[in-house]
């Protein structure tokens, strides 16, 4: 059985947790994985803003985050 590839050339993402060292991390990961976050988000309608404005391939999204739920900012 062949392992899953880790590596995420081109894929566009948006990182978005209220938590700021965490949120520092999973783009330390992400782009040593090949990934290009376009943005990062600390409260769900900087999010939503974020998406709009960028695209992106997938969105890192914190579920419990301020201002805007992540379900919620998910939705829109």
């Amino acid at each position: 059985m062949s392992s899953p590839s880790t590596n995420v050339p081109g894929t566009t993402v948006v990182v978005a947790d209220d938590h700021p060292v965490f949120r520092a991390g999973l783009v330390g990961l992400l782009t040593d994985l090949g990934a290009e976050v376009v943005a990062t988000a600390g409260d769900g309608e900087e999010a939503v803003a974020a998406v709009a404005a960028h695209a992106p391939d997938v969105v890192l999204m914190d579920l419990q985050i301020p201002v805007l739920s992540g379900l919620a900012a998910t939705e829109r």
